[in-house]
């Protein structure tokens, strides 16, 4: 057997991480969404860590649990509105993915392209959706080990 099988095989019987929070969402009847790896824009708390390590960075740890205060301390002094900016920066970013879609008809190998129609908002959304969010098993079958 070569090193492909052998990668092939394992990665077919890997078994699947399962979190308590997701079990708890799906047994409510909630479907959990992911969104895409590699597009930090779309990601509120990546501005939020920023303004945190920064601060970190200002008056740096000295031991583990000093990082630990200091790592409540400066999420607690986040303000509101670096929150709220964070989650509008997103919301921009979302927007400027649906102009992209208005603009362009998606196209995959292996399925048919996306029509951009006149009234089109179904299948717009429909493209987003499979574009920008996707569920736990296609996110980690988008991964390349």
């Amino acid at each position: 057997m070569v090193k492909a099988e052998l990668l092939e095989l394992a990665r077919r019987h890997r078994q699947r991480d399962q979190f308590a929070c997701v079990a708890t969402a799906r047994s409510w009847g909630h479907q959990v969404l992911y969104t895409p790896p590699y597009h930090p824009e779309l990601q509120p708390i990546e501005e939020v860590w920023a303004v945190v390590k920064n601060r970190i960075a200002m008056d740096p740890a000295t031991t583990l649990p000093d990082l630990g205060s200091k790592l409540e301390s400066s999420f607690a002094q986040v303000h509101t509105g670096t929150w709220t900016g964070a989650y509008r920066k997103a919301l921009y970013f979302e927007d400027k993915y649906l102009e992209l879609v208005d603009a362009v008809a998606l196209d995959d190998d292996n399925d048919a392209a996306v029509a951009v129609t006149d009234d089109g908002s179904a299948e717009l959304e429909e493209a987003l959706g499979d574009a920008l969010i996707c569920d736990k098993d296609e996110f980690e079958e988008s991964i390349t080990y």
